[in-house]
């Protein structure tokens, strides 16, 4: 935390995690929400193309805010892998999951 040049509390960004293996997935929604703000805090983002790398990422990353998950990977259930070890082996209740597809 710092104080800002007007002497108001500024905030570190909300860290969102994007986890796809398409990497064009990545580029449209940092596009997207690259100017998002909440609570005057903008977004920072941390990019994953795999649930192995997700979990690297989790596991060492504190105050990730919000995870969009890819569903399908590299195998066809590895993001509901991913939450599924985020909230029962990691513990992590906290951190907010929007799961992700391409598939019908």
């Amino acid at each position: 935390m710092a104080l800002s040049n007007s002497g108001t509390t500024r905030f570190p960004p909300w860290k969102v995690l994007v986890v796809d293996d398409e990497p064009d997935v990545h580029d449209i929604t940092k596009l997207t929400l690259n100017r998002f703000m909440l609570d005057e805090r903008p977004l920072a983002f941390l990019h994953a193309y795999s649930g192995a790398q997700a979990k690297e990422i989790l596991a060492t990353e504190s105050n990730i805010a919000l995870v969009f998950l890819d569903v399908v990977m590299e195998s066809d259930d590895a993001g509901l892998e991913v939450a599924r070890w985020m909230r029962q082996d990691l513990g992590n209740q906290f951190t907010r999951i929007v799961l992700r597809t391409g598939q019908p």
